[in-house]
């Protein structure tokens, strides 16, 4: 129980330590102004949600899991690491939009998974503590 509580302290500590303000979809919002008209420059916003998503994943890799929590601690982790690549490929629009359009069309996807990563693991951690 006590593996639990650190681990889920350590988290939260993480998260707490790398905020991110802005979301993707309100920089996506400021992108694309109408059908036919993108701000690529709204794109700029992104590189802070990266780097502190990319310094989340750092220390997660660096933390220790209990071994109940390992494979969820690694799907997290991988989880974490799709949606900063994905992040990454839509701030390539200026260089590559067939990849940028792509990964904004997987963009929901890629959130729903890091959802269902966050909570099966917070499912475990209140399992196990309230045991």
């Amino acid at each position: 129980k006590q593996a639990a509580q650190n681990y889920n302290d350590n988290l939260e500590n993480i998260f707490k330590k790398y905020p991110i303000n802005t979301t993707v979809l309100d920089v996506l919002q400021k992108f694309i102004i109408d059908e036919n008209n993108v701000d690529v420059n709204a794109l700029s916003e992104l590189d802070p949600i990266i780097e502190q998503t990319k310094k989340v994943i750092e220390a997660m890799v660096k933390m220790k899991a209990p071994q109940f929590l390992a494979s969820l601690h690694l799907n997290l982790i991988n989880t974490f690491q799709g949606l900063v690549e994905n992040v990454t490929n839509i701030s390539l629009y200026d260089t590559d939009v067939i990849l940028s359009l792509g990964a904004i069309s997987q963009y929901e996807t890629n959130t729903s998974l890091l959802e269902s990563a966050l909570n099966n693991l917070g499912n475990a951690i209140d399992k196990k503590l309230n045991n």
